[in-house]
């Protein structure tokens, strides 16, 4: 086949890169000792190494306050120092804060036709970076809703309008990782 991906089911081998990239960041501990690897995976892309065991000082933000809370610069967060301009950070803010699902600092698919890519909401390709995009550890919270934090669409932003392109490459394996046992097989290939 030559793709690495494999006709057989379960087990499946990540690739060594994938691999190596993850190990860089450390083991995780406390909190997200219990973090399955695909998620880690993520967050490691979206955030930074850093933030695969440890939260970004942004992410201690109650998701209804991103959308207004200051940000110091320089301020040490990856998802940030890509974005660079304090003045687009701000506006793509300003307008996601204008389509909160339900007022309470959350968005829904639709928040990633702000990134214009050109991605009606409801495609296939939508879906998958919503899903993707949801890594943040929300204080608090109790089990994840499946909604989006501000956060989480500034750094998903942050990947695709600067991210080197090993985290591109990264944010593509997350992608594809449809059944998020962080490794890819033909069915992940083929769902998505």
């Amino acid at each position: 086949m030559g793709s690495g991906a494999s006709r057989r089911g379960k087990p499946k081998a990540a690739g060594s890169e994938g691999a190596a990239l993850l190990s860089e960041a450390g083991a995780p501990t406390g909190e997200f000792a219990r973090d399955p690897p695909a998620l880690r995976r993520r967050r490691k892309v979206l955030f930074g190494a850093a933030q695969v065991a440890q939260r970004t000082p942004f992410e201690a933000v109650p998701p209804r306050q991103q959308f207004s809370a200051s940000i110091l610069e320089p301020s040490g967060d990856l998802v940030f120092n890509r974005l660079a301009d304090l003045g687009g950070i701000n506006h793509l803010r300003k307008r996601a804060d204008e389509i909160q699902y339900g007022k309470d600092g959350y968005l829904d698919e639709n928040a990633i036709e702000l990134l214009e890519l050109g991605l009606a909401t409801g495609t296939p390709l939508s879906k998958r970076l919503f899903q993707v995009a949801q890594a943040q550890k929300v204080e608090g919270a109790g089990p994840r809703r499946p909604l989006m934090t501000c956060f989480e669409l500034l750094a998903l932003s942050s990947v695709l309008r600067a991210g080197e392109d090993a985290e591109l490459v990264e944010l593509l394996y997350c992608i594809f990782d449809v059944d998020a046992d962080d490794k890819l097989s033909v069915e992940d290939l083929t769902v998505s």
